[in-house]
């Protein structure tokens, strides 16, 4: 067994409709790769607080946006991280 790891970090400055090409990434991915077993998507949304710091908040691939306190807000960096592992036997 042969087991690689693809990893694609995608940070974006300029709101979620980065959502949909990270979608395609993933899709595009899928259908190049001979046999995926295990697909993990992690995202961040760090929203900047009062302090001016940045504060993680996590929220689910599923969902179409975050709060919608947060999409109004333009101070924020979604940082997306996608895992592809790919399994096959080795010849």
């Amino acid at each position: 067994m042969v087991i690689r790891q693809f990893t694609y970090r995608c940070v974006h400055q300029s709101g979620l409709a980065n959502h949909t090409k990270i979608e395609r990434l993933l899709k595009i991915k899928r259908r190049q790769l001979d046999q995926i077993k295990l697909i993990q998507l992690q995202s961040w949304l760090l929203v900047r607080n009062k302090q001016n710091l940045c504060a993680p908040r996590m929220f689910g691939w599923t969902r179409a946006r975050p709060h919608a306190a947060l999409a109004r807000s333009r101070s924020f960096t979604l940082v997306t991280e996608i895992y592809l592992f790919e399994v096959y036997a080795s010849s």
